[in-house]
């Protein structure tokens, strides 16, 4: 049984890690569309894979506190945190779409955290092997697909990181397994968070709310699938927590779709306030000059318009004499 305290270190831990991680999603959106090899010579690129990595650091000490299934649900707040952060980095309001996306997301993965068990447990060698091979056939057909949909692409890369979380919290648990082992392990997950890297800014090519919400859902839905599966975690609630897995995918579904509506249409900008004169100045107004006419009273102007004679066409200079003759 995990201690109380040490669920409430695991938390904070999480919420740092939610906010460098979105701070990170951000900086690689903003530079989604330039080719790979670009990004390795964009600053802007480094900074995002640099928090990303504060991110990470602060997920690995929060498995160490707490259990796969808690730390991995706590990365929903990564998408809480990312939405705002957008919206103010393109000075916008965040829509309608939006909120009600991030909540129903949110909102879903905490409904699943509350019918999934934790347990302390981690992956054993075989386990993790058979894991691993798992995740690299998907991610091997994944990466062969040339025309991946960027949803797609942000799913694999979730799937990616959980499995990295649950080799990495193994890792942690057994680091007396023997250096031959633990160098294998740590080699593994380098490599699951680089191809989680590479899905994820590939997916970011579509926009940011949309593929961010699928790569969060998916990362703690595969910690739970093998925290269930092969760690022992039970489901909980019966025929009530049917209904709740139920309502959860639904809301997860709705969620995800209303803010790919949202990235999909038009930004709206935020109103800039008018800026106020200087102390002791005033603001004039613009000086238009009018037309003497245009002072008269209407039924006047008409008027006058009306009996106005025609301009004479031109001709002839015939003088008063030889008219006279």
């Amino acid at each position: 049984m995990i201690p109380a305290w040490s669920v409430v270190v695991a938390v904070a831990l999480c919420v740092l890690s939610a906010v460098a991680y979105a701070c990170g999603a951000l900086l690689q959106q903003q530079v989604a569309q330039a080719p790979m090899r670009a990004l390795l010579r964009t600053p802007r690129w480094w900074l995002g894979m640099s928090a990303n990595g504060v991110g990470a650091v602060l997920h690995v000490v929060a498995l160490r506190y707490g259990s796969l299934t808690l730390v991995q649900a706590l990365g929903a707040l990564t998408l809480v945190a990312a939405v705002p952060l957008a919206a103010a980095a393109a000075r916008r309001r965040i829509t309608r779409a939006e909120l009600t996306g991030t909540a129903l997301t949110t909102g879903a993965l905490v409904a699943l955290l509350a019918v999934t068990g934790s347990s302390s447990q981690a992956l054993t060698l075989r386990a993790g092997v058979g894991v691993l091979l798992a995740a690299g056939v998907i991610m091997a057909w994944a990466a062969l697909q040339p025309r991946l949909p960027g949803l797609a692409a942000a799913a694999v890369g979730g799937m990616a990181f959980g499995v990295a979380s649950a080799l990495t919290q193994a890792i942690t648990l057994r680091l007396d397994a023997g250096v031959p082992t633990l160098a294998a392990g740590v080699a593994a997950v380098v490599g699951l968070n680089v191809a989680a890297v590479w899905f994820t800014q590939r997916s970011y090519r579509s926009g940011l709310a949309a593929p961010l919400a699928v790569g969060t859902v998916a990362n703690p839905v595969t910690a739970a699938v093998i925290g269930v599966a092969l760690l022992g975690q039970t489901f909980q609630g019966g025929a009530l927590g049917v209904v709740v897995l139920l309502a959860s995918a639904a809301a997860l579904a709705t969620g995800v779709c209303l803010l790919a509506q949202a990235q999909s249409m038009p930004a709206q900008p935020t109103p800039q306030p008018r800026s106020a004169a200087p102390v002791g100045q005033h603001r004039t107004a613009a000086i238009v000059p009018l037309r003497p006419s245009l002072l008269l009273p209407p039924s006047v102007r008409l008027r006058d318009r009306a009996f106005r004679p025609e301009p004479a066409a031109p001709g002839p200079l015939i003088s008063v004499a030889a008219r006279a003759a």
